[in-house]
């Protein structure tokens, strides 16, 4: 059997005059130089290897076919969990089978655990701040209008009962999502969605066993207390974040036309990361804003985001600066990543430049792009516009703030070229 050429062929052609020719068109040459033509070109689309290191193309194919994959933005593929779980979510915890008597508690409170203690409860801070994203760590329950997003909460435990309470908010709380040892388990498909009534929610989960195991809770309650079986042990549990600081404009701010979720919220929520941001409208590198606002590299808000110790720091912006001069607006740009090394030496920097387009924007890019090039801790500037100055990833209200269908997709951009320039810099981990 003949074998796969190693090379691309150059197939011999008869000509005029040899044997079999009578120039028709099914006569040797016409019919030969058809089919080398044709061999050429397959051989020329494969290459020289189209088997790889299979035996075949076919099992090539079906070994990429059967290969784990990344997960999409928005794709599900967790296996259902046959573990028995019973669960019971109220819009008044009192009403809660168990009432908690005779327990463990621990206070989730703001003021009862350290940041580290409350951080290794759940993938997202619990802290509320005082303002919106000023700051602030991404958190459950607070939003543009104010009300919560998801996130995790997790406990390794070896009790039959786990108690959490915490806060709803009208409109907005769908039953939490239960996932054991990884895995979520069926029992919350028929648990009722409560109507908030002014009280503290509880949830309520109840296992028939007390071997130890893993749960964790996809939720939009602001959890302050949980309280477990008396004698057993339970310790906290989440999973492995970075930590990245985030200075930005009304973007990363929240205005968004999309309901309640932000942009910062959806990066974090796509990650995983634990997002410390300050990001106030209508600033820039340059534009300070209206009254008590500050520009990007200020020490109030570089100091505020690198005293979380961020290994990476996201400037995010901005249209805001469209009116300054560019030489005026790399400079700043310089002093903002330099106050970012004073202050964080470690951290690294990843900048986006203007998002949308105006006249203004190339030159500003180019500026910010010219002053990153000699600071060390900058991994590259970014032009947004490529994401953020398409048909429909704002408005329909406004052109300057996105969109509901716009949002989703520059914040997944957003990651994809982060995660690039830190692959790129070889630099892994997010």
């Amino acid at each position: 059997m003949a074998t796969y050429p190693t090379g691309i062929p150059a197939l011999a052609r008869p000509v005029t005059g040899d044997p079999g020719n009578n120039g028709s068109a099914t006569d040797a040459t016409v019919v030969v130089d058809a089919i080398s033509d044709e061999i050429e070109a397959i051989a020329t689309e494969l290459g020289t290897n189209p088997s790889g290191s299979e035996a075949t193309v076919a099992a090539r194919f079906s070994a990429a076919a059967a290969a784990p994959r990344a997960p999409l933005f928005g794709e599900q593929f967790l296996q259902a969990s046959a573990y028995p779980c019973t669960q019971q979510f109220v819009a008044n915890h009192s009403t809660l089978a168990w009432d908690g008597s005779g327990g463990v508690t621990v206070d989730l409170a703001n003021v009862a655990l350290s940041d580290a203690q409350r951080d290794a409860y759940s993938s997202v801070h619990l802290q509320r701040s005082t303002a919106w994203l000023t700051n602030a760590m991404i958190e459950p329950a607070h939003g543009v209008y104010d009300v919560g997003f998801p996130w995790r909460f997790g406990v390794t435990t070896n009790s039959t009962r786990v108690r959490l309470r915490g806060t709803i908010h009208t409109g907005r709380d769908y039953p939490p999502v239960v996932l054991v040892n990884g895995s979520p388990v069926l029992a919350g498909v028929s648990v009722a969605r409560p109507t908030y009534d002014g009280n503290k929610a509880g949830l309520l989960l109840t296992f028939p066993t007390a071997e130890y195991k893993t749960v964790e809770v996809l939720t939009r309650m602001s959890l302050d207390q949980l309280i477990t079986d008396s004698g057993s042990t339970t310790t906290p549990y989440a999973s492995k974040h970075k930590m990245v600081g985030w200075i930005g404009d009304s973007w990363s701010e929240g205005v968004t036309q999309s309901g309640y979720l932000g942009l910062v919220e959806l990066v974090q929520m796509m990650t995983g990361w634990r997002i410390h941001s300050n990001s106030q409208g209508g600033t820039g590198f340059v534009n300070a804003g209206s009254g008590s606002k500050t520009v990007f590299g200020s020490t109030e808000r570089v100091s505020g985001v690198c005293s979380s110790t961020p290994s990476l720091v996201v400037f995010f912006g901005s249209i805001n600066d469209a009116a300054q001069s560019p030489s005026t607006v790399g400079t700043a740009c310089g002093a903002a990543l330099d106050a970012v090394a004073a202050a964080a030496p470690s951290a690294k920097v990843i900048v986006f430049g203007p998002q949308l387009t105006d006249s203004g924007n190339p030159a500003n890019l180019a500026a910010m792009q010219s002053a990153a090039a000699s600071r060390s801790n900058c991994l590259g500037v970014i032009d947004p516009t490529s994401f953020t100055a398409l048909t429909g990833v704002t408005g329909p209200s406004d052109l300057t703030h996105p969109s509901p269908v716009g949002l989703p997709y520059v914040a997944a951009s957003i990651v994809y070229q982060i995660r690039r320039t830190l692959a790129v810099a070889g630099v892994t981990g997010y």
